[in-house]
């Protein structure tokens, strides 16, 4: 379960929001948050690293539809 809140808060604060224009780490830092560059299945030797980024790359995928699907639930009340 940690590992999935890390990666919804690099999620929440790497994304831009609406009422800034920019994202919570730019906001802080001055700068765009680093890019995670997405990993492609079979690079690594070790069947374990394969596994874990193969994780955090569905785990990522799911959190960044979440927090659209929130966006949207808010903007749909606000406009």
């Amino acid at each position: 379960m940690g590992k999935i809140l890390d990666w919804a808060e690099w999620n929440y604060n790497s994304s831009v929001h609406t009422s800034t224009g920019i994202s919570p780490f730019q906001a802080v830092y001055g700068r765009p948050p680093p890019s995670l560059p997405q990993y492609v299945a079979g690079c690594s030797k070790l069947e374990a690293v394969d596994t874990e980024f193969i994780t955090r790359d569905l785990i990522l995928a799911k959190l960044k539809a979440k927090l659209q699907k929130a966006q949207n639930t808010m903007k749909f009340y606000v406009d």
